[in-house]
């Protein structure tokens, strides 16, 4: 899954079991000391900025939403790493199996 399908999926679960909304959820990482703004957490759910490269955000967003830190942070990874750099690791992996 995606990183912003992870977000996305995350805040809507949340809405749901405590209805928190997006705005409740920033408020939360400030307590945490990180600050994001609305428009920074809607594109990052929507897929229309790139994963955060700031590991603690990924962190404590996983903590908040309860989504599993290893799935967020990977999929943060996966989407920032070149295409052909995927490609060589994925052959190498192929060549060591």
């Amino acid at each position: 899954m995606r990183y912003y399908e992870l977000l996305s999926k995350g805040l809507a679960k949340i809405r749901f079991e405590k209805g928190w909304k997006d705005c409740d959820v920033i408020q939360k990482l400030g307590e945490r000391g990180i600050k994001i703004t609305p428009s920074y957490l809607s594109k990052l759910k929507t897929g229309k900025m790139p994963p955060s490269p700031n590991d603690k955000l990924n962190r404590e967003l996983a903590n908040l939403l309860n989504i599993d830190e290893s799935e967020l942070l990977v999929a943060a990874y996966q989407e920032k790493v070149p295409s052909e750099i995927l490609q060589e690791l994925a052959r190498r992996y192929a060549v060591a199996n």
